[in-house]
């Protein structure tokens, strides 16, 4: 843990210092190969358990309409709408950060395009296979949490050994 922090360290201070222009050159070919790694190997997974769909989608929703669900959603929506308001009054006070000069369409469509493979496509493949590998099981007893649920569903569902797995599953967290 030490030496993988000091090397991340060692390596974002680097591409930090050369300024803007090197984060946007790094980040253009780093994010691409890690979205694109972590969407191969999770669909190894969820083929490889290819059987297991039809049970894991009914536990998700069987899960979804708990009243702990439930109840969760009703103070997600509460502080949703709170959020909503506060931050749309601060939008009309100051445009800062909204892209309204130049260029606004583009950068609300890649804002959009990002948002929308993180949260549905990455996410929901994550879900997909810690439900199919039956990782969700030592979450609810509360052995694990984090990101340890995600490695163990790897370490289950990947064909080769754990710790490349979990290696695999570390490299894209770090980049």
């Amino acid at each position: 843990t030490v030496v993988s922090g000091i090397v991340i360290t060692v390596f974002a201070a680097l591409v930090i210092i050369g300024g803007i222009k090197r984060i946007a050159k790094v980040s253009q070919v780093i994010v691409p190969f890690m979205a694109i790694t972590y969407v191969v190997v999770v669909l190894i997974i969820v083929f490889t358990n290819i059987k297991s769909i039809p049970s894991a989608i009914a536990s998700i929703f069987e899960f979804a309409f708990t009243k702990e669900a439930i109840t969760g959603a009703g103070v997600g929506i509460t502080l949703k709408v709170a959020m909503q308001k506060g931050i749309g009054r601060g939008i009309f006070s100051n445009e800062a950060g909204l892209g309204s000069a130049k260029d606004a369409v583009r950068q609300g469509l890649v804002t959009m395009t990002g948002t929308f493979i993180d949260t549905i496509v990455i996410c929901t493949l994550t879900g997909l296979s810690i439900v199919v590998t039956d990782a969700d099981t030592m979450f609810k007893e509360g052995a694990v949490e984090g990101v340890n649920i995600t490695t163990i569903a790897w370490q289950r569902g990947l064909p080769w050994g754990e710790n490349v797995s979990a290696f695999i599953l570390m490299m894209c967290l770090a980049f």
